[in-house]
């Protein structure tokens, strides 16, 4: 890789440690690095977090936290060229059987070579290190789904997955969800111009207050915040899993579905912009994105909560098969309100069934 595709990695990672969720992301990774048997782990950054047009061979993005004093293991990629700068903490790397200072990323005495460390296919190389735990960032030229190892030695392989259960692993693999109308799709940076407008529409602020964007920037700051998630915690039992709505006939998104923690459930929360309304288009959305959801998080069942008032919403949910459980008090954006719930279960748990 040149100078100037190191530059521009290099420009991608100072974005990303000025956001809350990348350092939020390497805390994780210290607790559960202190309850882990393993020299280090990690977790992926999805590149559509990324505003940044990466190098064309970049196809995916990682974290990584060494355990202090532990040697890494020597292992190498057969399938990848991997690109590395260290954040935090100090070590020792064993490249190709060169031994290196690693130098620290926000180090202003040593150039973008000396800060980076470029791993050619198949070369073996080994990390030490050394008085605290190391967290690294990491480009690879494989998909993340795709990425291999191989132990120096033994010749054991494995591949490096996302931390978390095998029903989670791959529901970003499975998208976009196509239906008769429609595109659901995880959120891009650029969609923030779209979201700005029909968060401003009236049915958005009448039935969803505490999501109106002030400006341009508050609105791409949210996006910032959701496309994070699809990767930490990536599971709606824990944070939001929210994707963009598009209709096949248009390129910008025309509304919202996603699903989130409430009370140790899962509900769904969407909208659809004015213009879209009153053609089963929200139905159609909720029906597609919930059965993905079901199988792609291994959920027993979703809830629908909705302003008692808001018949549009809670007719939504009906078409989309959801049944109706209670009323009930509870507080919902943002104040103490009358609601519906109801809730859709997985084909084997329905009482019918």
């Amino acid at each position: 890789m040149n100078r100037s595709d190191l530059e521009i990695l290099h420009g991608a990672v100072e974005w990303l440690l000025g956001k809350e969720w990348f350092s939020t992301a390497i805390a994780r990774l210290r607790e559960e690095l202190g309850g882990s048997t393993e020299p280090f782990v990690w977790t992926t950054v999805p590149l559509s977090a990324i505003p940044v047009r990466l190098p064309a061979s970049i196809e995916s993005c990682w974290i990584f936290l060494l355990k202090r004093d532990v040697p890494s293991g020597s292992h190498h990629h057969p399938n990848s060229v991997q690109h590395m700068a260290v954040l935090e903490g100090r070590g020792l790397s064993n490249v190709g059987g060169e031994r290196r200072t690693m130098f620290p990323f926000a180090s202003s005495r040593h150039s973008i070579e000396e800060k980076w460390l470029v791993i050619g296919e198949g070369v073996p190389h080994e990390f030490f290190p050394e008085g605290e735990d190391m967290a690294v960032v990491s480009f690879h030229t494989c998909a993340a789904a795709e990425l291999e190892e191989v132990a120096t030695g033994s010749g054991v392989r494995r591949l490096y997955e996302p931390p978390r259960k095998a029903e989670d692993r791959d529901e970003a693999a499975r998208l976009p969800i196509e239906t008769r109308s429609l595109r659901i799709r995880p959120f891009v940076p650029g969609d923030a111009a779209a979201v700005l407008v029909q968060s401003q529409e009236p049915a958005a602020r009448t039935w969803l207050p505490s999501q109106v964007c002030r400006d341009h920037a508050h609105a791409l700051a949210v996006l910032e915040h959701l496309i994070a998630r699809y990767s930490a915690p990536g599971n709606p039992r824990e944070g939001p899993y929210v994707l963009a709505i598009e209709h096949r006939g248009d390129a910008a998104p025309i509304g919202h579905v996603g699903f989130s923690p409430l009370d140790g459930d899962v509900e769904i929360g969407f909208a659809i912009a004015e213009r879209y309304q009153r053609r089963g288009l929200g139905a159609e959305a909720i029906a597609a994105a919930s059965s993905w959801a079901l199988q792609a998080f291994g959920l027993e069942r979703i809830l629908g909560v909705t302003a008692a008032a808001n018949t549009a919403s809670k007719r939504s949910l009906e078409r989309a098969g959801f049944v109706f459980e209670r009323d009930m008090s509870m507080s919902f954006q943002g104040a103490v309100q009358a609601v519906s719930v109801y809730a859709l279960s997985r084909p084997s748990s329905r009482g019918d069934a």
